[in-house]
């Protein structure tokens, strides 16, 4: 209620009480003002109170029934690697002198990724090298003289039966040591002499077989450098052209390449560009185990293979293509596809199954390992009427879904269902396609509740 205050003149004549013309005008002025700020109140009121009544509606976000293609999966998995995958290890368990990387490293063809203790091989490839540029001296030498080349084949026949000589004597002396490092050992199980008899006689033999054994290898690249030589001479006295003797200068060539190239391969490099996915070795040590010391992925593609039991296998066909979830590191899962690449035929095995390889694009880079699931559909339905899973109830044996009249007052629909997957199903009866329906909040209303939409698919 607005009260209005007025104050006024008035004065008297002739006793007839009159008002005064001027406060007469201020008099309009103010009622029509008061008349103007009592409506714009009440207007206000009554919105405010709307707003508070609408303010307590609960709100909920609304979906639409599609029609569209529905698929039901069967979901397999396993740990990816790259497409081209290698592992890196020396011919022979040596020492680790430096390693050039660490995993994770992308690295180029023919990158140096570690280097090995070689230091066994320094020695041949000192007598391989030497023993090329003796024959070639020695072939130059039996060309320039018949008589010269006679002398020096002698002289090389003695050398070379002596070294063989010792050769043979070095290989009795082991093979004796040997048998006598058996008795004893036999002795010691048989209890004829204790352990520590045992480490007494056992530790002098062997040391000389070890001895001995390093000995070998010295005297018989002795014995075949005298042997190139002599060959070689042999050759020149038998013509007076070295054209024959070419022949023995590439054998001594080609042992000192293959030695060369030993001692190559105890630098491992990379195979091809890609990235370090494993690393299992430390500078100092002799890398052993089941572990190589190096493995190199090529990542621009990965490879999951599967095992698909055999009552499956008509679901897959080579070539195909189907949806892949990825995971990186952290968990963070993404959406690609993967073909399928090849299929294993069964072997003997139980249970039967096949393995299925499946090439994947690796669009976010992902190293090997990462954790991967694929889905093979099994069934799939056209032109159904498809809504979320989670727009749906089921109680009991009962399935309905909710849906707004034009009062957004809730109404209950029933529905009967067929097929679904993990994000969607399919609505046999019961709802038209276009019908919109709630999918969140739903379980925060009641029936012939009013509500507010004020997200999604309003």
């Amino acid at each position: 209620m607005v009260v209005l205050v007025c104050k006024f003149s008035i004065f008297s004549k002739g006793g007839i009480i009159i008002f005064h013309q001027k406060n007469h005008r201020l008099l309009l002025s103010i009622v029509i003002i008061s008349i103007a700020f009592g409506g714009l109140y009440t207007f206000r009121f009554i919105n405010n109170n709307k707003v508070t009544k609408d303010n307590d509606k609960t709100s909920v976000e609304l979906c639409t029934a599609e029609r569209k293609k529905i698929e039901s999966y069967k979901k397999f998995s396993g740990s990816v690697k790259g497409v081209k995958e290698e592992t890196i290890s020396p011919q022979m368990p040596t020492e680790v002198k430096s390693i050039s990387v660490k995993e994770g490293d992308n690295v180029k063809k023919d990158q140096v990724l570690m280097v090995l203790d070689s230091s066994s091989l320094d020695e041949q490839l000192s007598q391989t090298k030497k023993a090329y540029e003796t024959a070639k001296s020695q072939i130059s030498a039996a060309s320039s003289g018949i008589s010269e080349a006679k002398t020096q084949l002698s002289k090389l026949n003695t050398q070379i039966n002596s070294k063989k000589d010792d050769l043979k004597s070095i290989k009795n002396e082991i093979e004796k040591s040997t048998t006598k490092l058996e008795q004893l050992n036999k002795d010691k199980q048989n209890n004829s002499i204790s352990e520590h008899e045992f480490q007494q006689k056992a530790k002098p033999l062997n040391e000389k077989i070890s001895s001995l054994n390093q000995e070998l290898p010295k005297l018989s690249m002795v014995i075949s450098q005298l042997s190139v030589q002599r060959d070689a001479l042999e050759k020149n006295l038998s013509s007076s052209s070295t054209t024959n003797m070419e022949g023995q200068i590439e054998q001594v060539k080609n042992a000192y390449d293959s030695t060369l190239e030993a001692k190559e391969s105890f630098t491992l490099k990379a195979p091809f560009d890609g990235y370090v996915s494993s690393l299992n070795a430390k500078v100092g040590e002799v890398p052993m185990g089941l572990n190589p010391p190096v493995v190199v992925s090529d990542i621009s593609s990965l490879c999951l293979e599967i095992d698909v039991l055999d009552e499956d296998i008509n679901l897959i066909n080579v070539g195909s293509e189907y949806t892949v979830f990825i995971s990186d590191k952290n968990g963070k899962s993404s959406k690609t596809s993967g073909k399928i690449d090849s299929i294993e035929p069964i072997y003997d095995s139980e249970p039967r199954s096949h393995t299925v390889k499946i090439i994947i694009k690796n669009t976010n880079k992902l190293g090997s390992g990462s954790f991967a699931e694929i889905q093979i559909p099994y069934a799939r339905k056209d032109n159904a009427v498809v809504i979320p899973k989670n727009a749906l109830f089921r109680r009991n044996k009962s399935s309905y879904v909710y849906t707004l009249n034009k009062n957004n007052e809730v109404k209950r629909l029933n529905v009967t269902l067929g097929m679904e997957n993990d994000d969607e199903i399919e609505i046999a009866t019961g709802l038209k396609p276009g019908t919109k329906i709630i999918s969140k909040g739903k379980n925060f209303v009641s029936v012939n509740e009013k509500v507010n939409v004020d997200r999604g698919d309003k």
